[in-house]
């Protein structure tokens, strides 16, 4: 038997005995007294049954509604944990590229710097793809 098969016998097993004493003392009541007393330990019972009647309802049949909206609710959390995971992991990710970035240009200002003026500087200025990440104002002819 599964966890939650095992967790209903407790609550079955009260369940059952409510409906013996209930059962028992009006069986006891019409046996024991004239109708008219039993009626009126009947009519005593009647709030106490319907009280029984409706926990055993609200108790037995939404249990199974309460258990699923709990995984429901698990699952949610898992997931949500699984996005800011994630989320942190990207932001990681952008601060590293974000660095490197930063690296990349004090090097390209670096070597234009000390390139300045050289023959290889004007021969790597001329290339469109390299002039498009030199400093501003920077031709790359002296």
């Amino acid at each position: 038997m599964s966890d939650r098969q095992d967790a209903g016998w407790p609550s079955a097993i009260v369940g059952v005995a409510l409906l013996l004493a209930i059962t028992t003392i009006a069986s006891v009541a019409i046996w024991k007294y004239s109708v008219d007393d039993a009626l009126k330990v009947w009519s005593a019972l009647g709030t106490l049954v319907g009280v029984v009647t409706g926990a055993f309802v609200t108790y037995f049949f939404t249990r199974t509604a309460v258990q699923l909206a709990n995984q429901h609710a698990q699952k949610a959390a898992s997931r949500a944990q699984t996005a800011e995971e994630g989320a942190a992991q990207a932001s990681r990710r952008a601060l590293e590229a974000a660095t490197k970035a930063d690296g990349l240009e004090t090097t390209l200002n670096t070597l234009s710097t000390r390139l300045r003026g050289s023959k290889a500087w004007d021969e790597v200025a001329k290339e469109s793809k390299i002039t498009s990440l030199l400093p501003e104002g920077e031709t790359g002819t002296s």
